[in-house]
Formats: structure tokens, C-alpha cells, sequence
């Protein structure tokens, strides 16, 4: 209870100075959060565009309506043998009066000319199998080689450099945090370091009792992890009130982050508001052992 004591004499004798300080640390854990949430809704966002595809298989238009589900199950059978993942595909098979309904819907007069045709409308109107998924290169040259398929696209290059960039300001977000967390660090450790000579005092009586190192350092690792709890709860509370918000200003900074919002994320906002707190603590601990000092008689 004396300990107890004692690392509270900072917050009886310099109030003012001990809750700018948490204030300080909880404006800066709110930051890594924010960071923290961009980062790794960005990183399921960048797994998706790197892993997933989709894969247009067109028909021959020679084959036949009724030879062509065969066709399909085909398709079916190499992706569910071989795809990673394979219950989430999704594979749509498009005939050639599904495509012109979907042309009318986008350009009435080219899908009225289409329906025009009448019975040759299969031979300009295009019928593919759509497969939607984290579907293998070499599924994808299997789908190619079957009969009855004519030709097969793949949509896995075209998002490649927006998953590079994706890549690249995750590593910048990680950066960003690490710089906080650093300015957060120095910043307690200046804090403990004001705040040793206030137990001075009372850490001569100790060593003139025979404590030891690790008891006379015991006040300033309490002292600093007091001021990292309350700045913790600070920054995890700021996280559940204004995260939503700070994350929708994200978005509106940058519409291509649409993609990432925090159900997306690996971590709820309840994780990150935890993770936050133990940040805090941790970080006002590790400063205080580093920042104060157990006085030499």
C-alpha cells in the first residue's frame, strides 16, 4: 500500500501536468488506432485483389444449349477440386438472351438490334460461364482447355497495381504508427524522469531501510503505468465514440478506401479499443522503469 501511495504522490503534487499528460497519450493511442484499423482493413482488402479473380469462359458457338451445362459441371469439378477456398466461388452461367437483357438494361438501342437478329442472335451475342473466386492459374488454363470453350479471360492482372498501392501505403500507415508509438514512448519516459525527483525523498528512506533496486524502482513503473491506464481509456473510449466517424473520413479523403471499412477488418472495435488500453499501460510502464530513476543515496 506504501508503493501505492508513493506512485500517487505525482498525481496529488502535479495534477495539471499528469492529465495533460494522459489526454496527450490518449490523443496519440486514438491516432494508432485509426492507423491501426486503416492498415488492417487494407490488408484484407489487398489479399482480396491479389487472391481473388474472375474468370470469363466463352462458349464455342458451335456447341449446342443442351451440351453446354455439361460443360459447366466440368468447370465445376476443376474448381471444386482445386481452388483454395473452393465453396466460395461463385460460377454463373450467361446465355446469349441473359446477355442481351443485360445490354438492353445499359444500351436499349444496341439490345433492341441484337434482339433483332432473332435466330442468329447466338452467333453475335456472346454465351460464357462467369467464375467468380480465389480460383488457381492453373484451373484457369484447365478451363481453357476443355472442349467446347473457345477462350477464357481472366480478370487476374487488372486490379495488380491497385494491390501494389494498396501495398505500399500499408507500409506507410505502419511507419506512420510507429512514429507515434515512439513520440508516445519519449514522451512518457521525459514524464517518469519529471516526475522521479518527487519520490526522491521517500526512495533515500527506502535504501537507508535496505530495499533493493527493483523495490525503489517500483513507484515509477506504477507512476507511469497510471498515466498510460487512464490515457488508454482515454484513446479506447475516443475509438467507440468517434471511430465511425474517423473512419468515414477516411473514406471521404480517399473513395478508393470504400473497399475497407471497419467490418472488414480483422479486428472489432471493441479489439482495437483493448488493444489500446494494454498499449497505454504498457508503454507508461516500460517508460517509467526507463525514465525514472531509483535515487543512490
Amino acid at each position: 500500500m506504501f508503493l501505492v501511495n508513493l506512485s500517487a504522490r505525482p498525481w496529488r503534487q502535479a495534477p495539471l501536468s499528469q492529465a495533460v499528460a494522459s489526454i496527450s497519450v490518449g490523443l496519440l493511442l486514438l491516432m494508432t488506432g485509426l492507423l491501426f484499423w486503416l492498415q488492417s482493413s487494407l490488408r484484407n482488402t489487398t489479399l482480396r485483389l491479389q487472391g481473388e479473380q474472375v474468370v470469363t469462359a466463352y462458349f464455342d458457338p458451335a456447341i449446342e444449349e443442351k451440351d453446354q451445362g455439361k460443360i459447366v459441371d466440368e468447370i465445376r469439378a476443376a474448381v471444386g477440386a482445386h481452388a483454395e477456398g473452393a465453396p466460395g466461388a461463385n460460377i454463373q452461367r450467361v446465355t446469349s438472351q441473359e446477355f442481351i437483357t443485360k445490354i438492353r438494361a445499359s444500351y436499349p438501342e444496341l439490345g433492341k438490334e441484337l434482339q433483332a437478329l432473332g435466330p442468329e442472335a447466338p452467333l453475335v451475342a456472346p454465351q460464357y460461364v462467369s467464375i467468380a473466386g480465389n480460383v488457381p492459374d492453373t484451373v484457369v488454363d484447365r478451363i481453357r482447355a476443355l472442349p467446347g470453350i473457345e477462350s477464357a479471360e481472366s480478370s487476374r492482372n487488372r486490379y495488380a497495381q491497385l494491390a501494389s498501392t494498396y501495398s505500399a501505403f500499408r507500409w506507410v500507415t505502419k511507419l506512420l504508427m510507429m512514429g507515434l508509438i515512439i513520440a508516445l514512448f519519449s514522451g512518457l519516459a521525459l514524464l517518469a524522469r519529471m516526475n522521479s525527483h518527487l519520490h526522491d525523498e521517500s526512495l533515500r528512506m527506502l535504501r537507508l531501510w535496505g530495499a533493493d533496486e527493483a523495490l525503489l524502482r517500483m513507484p515509477a513503473l506504477l507512476s507511469g503505468a497510471a498515466v498510460g491506464l487512464v490515457g488508454g481509456l482515454l484513446g479506447a473510449g475516443g475509438w467507440l465514440v468517434f471511430g465511425q466517424v474517423l473512419a468515414s473520413k477516411a473514406r471521404a479523403i480517399a473513395p478508393a478506401l470504400s473497399a475497407a471499412g471497419v467490418s472488414s477488418a480483422s479486428w472489432s472495435n471493441l479489439q482495437i479499443a483493448g488493444l489500446l488500453v494494454l498499449l497505454g499501460v504498457c508503454a507508461g510502464f516500460l517508460a517509467g522503469g526507463l525514465g525514472g530513476s531509483a535515487e543512490r543515496a
